[in-house]
C-alpha cells in the first residue's frame, strides 16, 4: 500500500483539566482508509496544510486539514478550555483520532471490582493472512491499525482497525491466554474473532443528536481445537442520544452520548459510548464501566 500523509494530532491530556476541544493543523500519518473519495475535514481560524489519506481498498482520497489551533483555548472545531497549554490538532475524523502511537488508558470497573486497561495503537499493517481458515478471505490482506490492548499483566488483545470513510471499524481481534511467567509476552491465542464486512466503532458522519441508524454484520469466533460455527447475523441499533460535559478521572470533556443495541436472534444488547472531540473514547457503560485516567496522541 503507497503510504501518504494524513491528519495528524498531537497533545498529551493527564490530569483533571477542562477540555472543551481542540485545534487542527498539519498533517503527517498515513491512515487506513478503504474506498473512499476526499473528505474535507473541519477546521478554526488560522491555515493548516493537510495530508492525503491512502486506500485499504480502492478510491483513497486527499484530506486536507484546515485552520491552525491556538494557545489557551482558541481555534479549531471548538475550544480547550482550562489552564494555558498548547491545544491538540487534529482533522478529519475528529472525535476517534487514529493515529500510530495514540494510546488510551482507562479505570475499568466491574461487579465493584477496579483494574486497568490500556489500548495502543502500535502500527499500519495487513490483516494477517495466518489468520484461522475460517476467518473470511475477504478481510485479511486489508490495511488496517494494529492496536493492541492490555489488561493487566500477561494480558494481551490485538484488532485490526480502520478508517472507512470517516467510519472507525473493527475487522478481527484475537485474545492470547495469559502469559505463565509475569513479563513475557502471550503467545498463544485462545480466541479468534472477526467481523464481516466490518463492525462499527463510531461513525463521524453521525454525530448530530437524534440520529438513529441500523448497522448489519455477521461476526464469527473461533477457538482452538473447537470445530468452527457460522457466523452469527447482527443488527446493530445506534442512535446519538445527546452531547454533555462528562467528568472522568482525566479531566473533564464536551462530549457527545452514543447509545448502541445489539439484537442477535431476539436477545439484545445495550451499550453508551461518550466521545471527545480529538481525544476518543472517554467513557463506556454496559456491562462494565470504563473512565479515560489518561490519553497520550501524539505528533
Amino acid at each position: 500500500m503507497k503510504r501518504l500523509s494524513g491528519f495528524a494530532l498531537a497533545v498529551a491530556f493527564v490530569g483533571a483539566t477542562s477540555h472543551l476541544g481542540c485545534g487542527t493543523g498539519d498533517g503527517a500519518e498515513a491512515t487506513p482508509m478503504a474506498g473512499s473519495g476526499g473528505v474535507p475535514a473541519s477546521g478554526g481560524s488560522g491555515s493548516g496544510s493537510g495530508g492525503s489519506t491512502p486506500s485499504g481498498g480502492t478510491g483513497g482520497g486527499t484530506m486536507p486539514a484546515a485552520g491552525a489551533g491556538g494557545r489557551g483555548g482558541t481555534g479549531g472545531a471548538m475550544a480547550m478550555a482550562g489552564s494555558a497549554g498548547t491545544a491538540a490538532t487534529c482533522a478529519g475524523n475528529v472525535y476517534f483520532p487514529f493515529k500510530v502511537g495514540n494510546e488510551w488508558t482507562y479505570d475499568v470497573i466491574e461487579l465493584g471490582v477496579k483494574s486497568t486497561k490500556s489500548s495502543k495503537i502500535i502500527r499500519i499493517e495487513a490483516v494477517p493472512a495466518t489468520l484461522p481458515a475460517g476467518v473470511p478471505a475477504t478481510l485479511k490482506g486489508k490495511m488496517a491499525f494494529r492496536v493492541e490492548t492490555k489488561k493487566g499483566v500477561g494480558d494481551l488483545t490485538v484488532s485490526w482497525q480502520a478508517v472507512d470513510a470517516m467510519r472507525v471499524v473493527r475487522y478481527a481481534e484475537q485474545s492470547y491466554a495469559t502469559a505463565a511467567v509475569a513479563g513475557m509476552v502471550p503467545t498463544v491465542v485462545n480466541l479468534t474473532e472477526y467481523w464481516d464486512p466490518s463492525k462499527l466503532r463510531f461513525d463521524e458522519t453521525k454525530i448530530v443528536v437524534g440520529t438513529k441508524w441500523m448497522e448489519s454484520y455477521k461476526e464469527g469466533q473461533i477457538q482452538p481445537n473447537v470445530a468452527v460455527a457460522p457466523a452469527t447475523a447482527r443488527t446493530d441499533d445506534w442512535t446519538v442520544v445527546a452531547e454533555e460535559m462528562v467528568t472522568v478521572p482525566a479531566g473533564t470533556y464536551k462530549a457527545i452520548r452514543v447509545n448502541k443495541v445489539t439484537k442477535t436472534m431476539g436477545s439484545a444488547g445495550n451499550k453508551t459510548w461518550w466521545f471527545a472531540r480529538c481525544v476518543g473514547k472517554i467513557k463506556e457503560e454496559g456491562g462494565l464501566t470504563e473512565l479515560l485516567s489518561k490519553v497520550t496522541l501524539v505528533p
